[in-house]
């Protein structure tokens, strides 16, 4: 069963949320890793991890029910 196009439109905004998350914890591991705070770098890096996770299980949900997931971020 399709997707209803309202379901859709919040699931790929969603899906750009989780990746500007990554992006943002991205950043900060970088900076920490740079900066030889192994702790702080690690726990970021995690929350990378975790936002592209969430990511991933909204394509596959999105990939099960034929819509094109987030097709505008490619």
């Amino acid at each position: 069963m399709r997707l209803k196009k309202e379901v859709e439109a919040v699931l790929n905004k969603q899906l750009e949320l989780e990746f500007d998350a990554a992006i943002v914890y991205y950043g900060m591991y970088i900076y920490f890793e740079q900066e030889l705070f192994k702790g702080f770098a690690a726990w970021f890096k995690h929350h990378v991890d975790e936002e592209m996770s969430h990511a991933a299980k909204i394509i596959e949900y999105m990939l099960e029910k034929h819509p094109d997931p987030a097709a505008h971020l490619v």
